[in-house]
């Protein structure tokens, strides 16, 4: 069992972005991952481990019960490009690793990201997993109004769009002029300039976010219809 040094138990946590984090997978998602664990320690038994290590073997070994290929097909492929650092990342880190690199080398859409992140495993609903939202909240929302999510949004935007272009995917539904992404876009600016000041606007389903909107005078009911059925 993993412990730190306290002694007490330390939990994987799963969290879900993106897509899986907003409940909002569509046919043929894959999913994105950040694996996460509270406090850094020791497992105990005989043969002890660091919690780094330990919770990145069970991590690899996670990624490959949801993506291997068997006769059988495979579960979910898993993009793990959302963690801290990327690619060239450590698989898991402890809360204090990721707060580190939140405050020091956050990018701005990281905090789009973010906005969907979603605990799925280690006491999903308990403290653990809130001690983690407690932690990332500060970096997604300002307590300011943040304007500057404006800019930042173009830039976002401008770089997808570039993309699309480069790839010849115009008609992509996800990504294309008029796609899902831009949609979430939309919520999303909301959430990021408004969420420090207006804790409702904290969640992750794009439907849900859009349907306060109205009622907030932030967009005409009208054209959050035609949004949500898009």
């Amino acid at each position: 069992t993993p412990r730190n040094a306290k002694g007490d138990a330390q939990q994987l946590i799963v969290v879900g972005m993106g897509k899986l984090g907003g409940g909002e997978l569509n046919v043929s998602s894959d999913i994105d991952l950040v694996f996460v664990y509270p406090d850094d320690g020791e497992t105990d038994g005989t043969r002890s481990l660091s919690n780094h290590e330990y919770f990145s073997r069970v991590g690899r070994a996670l990624i490959a019960t949801l993506a291997e290929i068997t006769e059988d097909g495979f579960v979910f492929r898993v993009d793990m490009r959302l963690r801290p650092y990327g690619d060239g990342g450590p698989l898991a880190v402890s809360y204090e690793m990721l707060e580190n690199y939140l405050i020091t080398q956050g990018r701005e859409w990281e905090r789009y990201a973010w906005i969907k992140a979603r605990a799925l495993t280690g006491a999903g609903a308990g403290e653990q997993a809130g001690n983690l939202m407690a932690l990332v909240r500060p970096f997604i929302y300002r307590r300011h109004l943040d304007y500057s999510a404006f800019a930042s949004m173009r830039e976002l935007h401008s770089q997808i769009r570039r993309e699309v272009q480069r790839r010849d995917r115009a008609d992509d539904i996800k990504l294309g002029r008029g796609g899902i992404r831009e949609i979430e876009f939309i919520a999303q600016v909301f959430q990021l300039i408004r969420g420090g000041h207006d804790a409702a606007l904290r969640r992750q389903p794009t439907l849900e976010v859009l349907s306060m909107l109205p009622e907030r005078d932030l967009l005409p009911a009208g054209v959050v219809s035609d949004l949500s059925q898009a």
